[in-house]
């Protein structure tokens, strides 16, 4: 079965989560146009939906039109053993803390041009629980196919990656002196 988009993800909700990431309350949404983020059965821990919304945004004396992607993360709502297997081992309560403030401080250690991951967004605790992050696609990243593997030259950008984590890590430890 195909995932639905939420009725709860509409121009209100995704209208809210850009002004507070944007920091410019004349953002007005004019249209949103999603689709499931991931193909099925490469979510384990969450439904994942990419949004794509079109807005308006005052600049000087007028308005322009912008598109931005974002991705929306949502702890498994139907119950099962997905859902119970999310809820009592905590990991997407741990993905939350790294996205929204470990990855954040790794990523500002690192700087723009070799940041980690997209960034932060937004996070709702309850109801459902989610977290949307930003969209990297547009800027190029794709998901490798997860049965096909890595070629040689993507398996070094990810070890270059993960030495980058490793290093932004052990410096962020170091700084606020426990563990990340």
């Amino acid at each position: 079965m195909a995932l639905e988009t939420p009725a709860w993800l509409n121009l209100c909700f995704v209208e809210k989560i850009l002004r507070n990431s944007e920091g410019d309350n004349s953002i007005q949404v004019i249209k949103i146009f999603s689709k499931p983020a991931t193909t099925k059965g490469d979510g384990y821990s969450s439904d994942m939906i990419r949004v794509t919304a079109e807005f308006s945004r005052d600049q000087g004396d007028s308005k322009i039109t912008e598109k931005k992607s974002i991705i929306v993360k949502i702890s498994p709502i139907a119950e099962g053993i997905r859902q119970d297997l999310v809820e009592l081992s905590g990991i997407f309560d741990v993905e939350i803390l790294m996205m929204s403030d470990t990855l954040d401080k790794m990523n500002k250690l690192l700087g723009q041009e070799h940041r980690l991951s997209g960034k932060g967004l937004y996070v709702q605790n309850k109801n459902p629980t989610l977290l949307v992050i930003e969209d990297l696609a547009p800027l190029g990243f794709r998901m490798a196919d997860r049965l096909s593997g890595l070629d040689l030259a993507h398996t070094i950008l990810a070890l270059d990656g993960l030495a980058r984590f490793h290093a932004a890590s052990v410096a962020i430890c170091e700084k606020v002196n426990h563990y990340v």
